[in-house]
């Protein structure tokens, strides 16, 4: 019974120190696991914060020395230049270590073409339209990650010009940079074992899948920290990975790259520290209770006493006092069971005292974090970037030095302040328009603005985006500024640069247009002489005097249309439409285009036995001819050939949308045997100033053009290289001057008296003005210039029925005389003749029934035709 009552005592005994014993093993395990993990996680978040930043730092600086490296080789390059060749040399790289890139290209400026290439397949296409190219050609420039063309696969580019010693930019040198060689700078180790670091870029797909395997390369990689670096943010924290793997984390979006710097730690290799921790505690606590019961079963048959006074220490021990000692009654098994308690209390002791380390390193951490986030304020107060973080009760969070001193506040007093308080001193309250506009989309927004300063406004391009929470609710509004004066300058700088360069092609384009005029007017001249030297010839052959004075007539009227079409070109002349008949114009243009050209070029013209109608200015259609022809018979060149020229009724196969369903067309056609075009240049040909001749001035075709879309005509061209060229023009068919109602001849025409005063510098021309006149019926007065006029008005102003008055003189202008003949009568009837256009000779001039003007070169019948209306208005 007594042995009973023992074994129970015992019995009830071992449980309830095992229960003590387990139950604190247990709680004291859960709480240093629980301490310890949340110390790793704080500490390793810290680190990966610092990381980040690492690496970003890494990739900025590899990206810096890729371009330093290729400005290197640009420089190297443009001594090579001017001579090299289109597809002379493969364009050999630097050294990886000082340039990794898949390949490198040198484009020509301009053209777009790959002259040189370090992958000879590329050598000779096009980059024209690469944005690389575009840019490249005004300074240094990285295209941020892009798809390329081959596999669509992620490439980032940076481009420089290639300036030559004159100066001048003859190329683009552009390397599609090493994506592997860049992820490979990545820092993929710390402290908690290898750390899992790469590049993701907007389409969510691995910048480089080298690690992963090229098979494993795909796109739409997601996870939060993917999603959060593509949509702007930045962070920490734990997730699952793209592969479904548990990690601690930490991300940003490098902007001016357009890529996701992800860096991952799997939780299970994050936590290997408490979980250890908490194995060994479990471990030395199992190993504590089962000291503890069998000693305490081993002594509560012998004394039971010692084992209560055990059971106390061990109940002070779960107390939290690790301090106490069994009392040691000898050397039996009561005795030893005491001592081991006790040493279990001090291995417990020691626990403790290694959790308290173990608390002190995590603070350590923490005030490493507390660190780097001061490393980070110290950076943001004294980045040029203004950096402001407003919540959404408009209360500010965050401002950077720069933000403070455009508030004119000092920078700890910003958080907590009202978004009000902080912009108002600084007169920016753009900026509060914009992030309430930003707000109320829920979107980012950017805008180029002004801000108020001491030394007057200064341009800033503000960002304003929404900050949210990992599940997508906004808590915050970010705003970034970055001061663009130092842009604008550069901008105006390359503005000035660009004028200077547009003004040198401008005086060239002169220059060239100049010997072109002074081909043609010689050609002209040539004509006009010759015909002259016929008719002095023929004084007994009337029909050839006829003749020759019917080309001396064309031959002017081709040198009036040419003057008309230069001071078209200088912006100093309008085109008038009149109905002619297209024959009439090709036959007087013919002869002088086939005077100009190689006699071994024949021209052949497909009989027109039907008028062809047409409402355009003369001069239009006989520039498109002279074009059209010209550029034909040069084709040819020296050797026989064929130009034909044929006039018909045919309608264009594709006719202009907006053209009526009744519309009738010319169809006119030149063709020619010459040498063709390629497909490259019969792109181009059309192109204001590209020409393929060595004195050509490139206007001639883009002419062409404009003067048919004008007449809201369709231009079609075939051609191919030694297959000759075929331009086709169609123009909508006018009715015939019959349909105009013909005004009859005034009777003053007939019946003119009284004197008329002609006004004109040069003495040819008032020559023919007082024959014409005289001829009318008409006395006659001159003047010489502007002074003379004046006086002969003033001396014989009541005599006067007509003034004949030129608008450019010596001295006094016909701008000055007529103000002064208005004076004297302001009813005297006036013909103003000038080589200008009416806008410009009649500028400033009030509107005046019995003011005209006449286009200098005219006929004798315009001149007497215009009297005659005057003058039937009386005085």
């Amino acid at each position: 019974m007594l042995d009973r009552l023992k074994l129970g005592v015992a019995a009830r005994l071992s449980v309830a120190v095992l229960g003590l014993g387990v139950g604190t093993v247990v709680l004291v395990s859960a709480v240093s696991y629980q301490r310890a993990e949340a110390a790793l996680r704080d500490r390793l978040l810290a680190q990966l914060h610092v990381d980040e930043l690492d690496n970003t730092s890494r990739v900025q600086e590899w990206l810096g020395r890729q371009r330093t490296a290729l400005s290197v080789m640009a420089i190297e390059l443009s001594t090579e230049l001017a001579s090299a060749d289109a597809v002379a040399d493969p364009l050999r790289p630097l050294p990886s270590a000082l340039l990794a890139a898949d390949e490198v290209q040198l484009i020509r400026v301009p053209g777009g073409r790959v002259m040189r290439s370090s992958v000879p397949a590329s050598v000779g296409g096009y980059a024209i339209d690469e944005l690389y190219y575009q840019r490249g050609r005004e300074g240094a420039y990285t295209q941020p990650i892009y798809p390329s063309g081959r596999g669509a696969r992620p490439r980032l580019t940076v481009a420089t010009p290639v300036v030559t010693a004159a100066g001048v930019t003859g190329g683009v040198l552009a390397a599609h940079l090493d994506l592997t060689a860049m992820e490979r700078v990545l820092r993929t180790a710390d402290a908690a074992g290898t750390l899992d670091a790469y590049l993701v870029n907007r389409f969510a797909e691995f910048v480089s899948a080298e690690r992963f395997g090229r098979e494993g390369y795909r796109r739409g990689m997601r996870s939060v920290a993917i999603d959060s670096a593509i949509a702007g943010g930045s962070g920490e924290g734990l997730y699952v990975n793209y592969a479904g793997v548990p990690v601690v984390g930490a991300w940003r979006w490098i902007p001016e790259l357009e890529l996701a710097l992800v860096l991952e730690v799997p939780q299970a290799r994050a936590f290997a520290p408490a979980r250890a921790l908490l194995a060994q505690t479990l471990a030395v606590g199992a190993i504590a209770m089962l000291l503890l019961l069998l000693g305490t079963v081993s002594i509560a048959r012998r004394f039971t006493r010692p084992v209560l006074a055990v059971a106390e220490a061990a109940s002070t021990v779960a107390s939290g006092d690790f301090s106490v000692r069994a009392p040691v009654a000898g050397a039996d098994e009561v005795g030893r069971l005491a001592e081991a308690f006790n040493a279990m209390t001090s291995r417990l002791r020691g626990l403790y005292d290694a959790l308290g380390s173990q608390m002190r390193a995590t603070q350590d951490a923490l005030e490493a974090a507390q660190e780097s986030r001061e490393l980070l304020r110290d950076v943001l107060d004294n980045a040029s970037t203004l950096v402001l973080v407003v919540g959404l009760d408009s209360v500010v969070r965050l401002g950077n030095g720069r933000m403070a001193r455009l508030a004119g506040r000092p920078v700890e007093s910003l958080p907590g302040a009202s978004l009000d308080a902080v912009l108002a001193p600084a007169g920016a309250g753009v900026i509060g328009d914009l992030i309430a506009r930003a707000r109320a989309a829920d979107a980012p927004m950017a805008e180029e603005i002004a801000l108020p300063t001491p030394t007057g406004p200064q341009p800033w391009q503000i960002t304003v985006f929404p900050l949210r929470h990992g599940d997508g609710t906004p808590y915050a509004t970010g705003v970034v500024g970055t001061d663009l004066t130092e842009r604008a300058r550069v901008e105006a700088e390359r503005r000035a640069r660009d004028a200077t360069v547009q003004q040198a092609q401008r005086l060239e384009s002169l220059g060239v247009m100049a010997g072109g005029l002074a081909h043609d007017f010689n050609n002209l001249l040539g004509a006009i002489l010759g015909n002259v030297e016929l008719a002095e010839a023929a004084d007994d052959e009337p029909a050839e005097r006829r003749e020759a004075l019917h080309h001396i007539a064309a031959a002017a009227r081709r040198a009036a249309e040419l003057t008309r079409q230069l001071l078209a070109y200088a912006g100093r002349a309008s085109f008038r439409r009149d109905v002619v008949d297209a024959r009439v114009v090709v036959n007087d243009l013919l002869p002088l285009v086939r005077a100009a050209q190689s006699k071994k070029v024949q021209f052949a013209v497909a009989p027109m036995p039907a008028p062809l109608w047409v409402e355009l200015d003369p001069a239009q259609l006989s520039q498109v001819l002279l074009n059209l022809l010209t550029n034909a018979a040069e084709a040819i060149g020296d050797a026989p050939g064929t130009v034909s020229l044929q006039c018909t009724t045919e309608p264009p196969p594709d006719p202009p949308a907006d053209a009526p369903a009744d519309t009738r067309w010319m169809q006119l056609r030149v063709e020619d045997t010459g040498i063709g075009m390629s497909p490259e240049v019969l792109a181009r040909i059309f192109d204001p100033f590209y020409t393929t001749k060595l004195s050509g001035r490139g206007l001639g075709l883009s002419a062409v053009r404009g003067i048919v879309r004008s007449l809201g005509g369709v231009l079609d061209v075939a051609s191919a290289p030694g297959e000759g060229s075929r331009f086709t023009i169609w123009l909508p068919l006018a009715g015939t001057p019959d349909d105009h109602e013909v005004q009859p001849e005034p009777e003053a025409l007939r019946t003119a008296r009284g004197t008329v005063l002609v006004v004109d510098d040069e003495s040819a021309i008032r020559r023919v003005v007082r024959r014409i006149v005289e001829r009318m019926g008409f006395d006659v007065l001159e003047a010489v210039d502007g002074d003379d006029a004046i006086d002969a008005l003033e001396r014989h102003e009541s005599r006067l029925a007509l003034v004949v008055l030129d608008v450019t003189m010596p001295g006094r202008s016909g701008a000055e005389v007529l103000r002064r003949l208005r004076r004297l009568r302001p009813t005297l009837p006036v013909i103003v003749a000038s080589g200008y256009d009416a806008a410009d000779a009649l500028r400033g001039e009030p509107e005046d029934a019995r003011l005209r003007f006449l286009q200098k070169p005219f006929a004798a019948r315009a001149l007497e035709q215009m009297a005659a209306e005057l003058l039937e208005l009386g005085d």
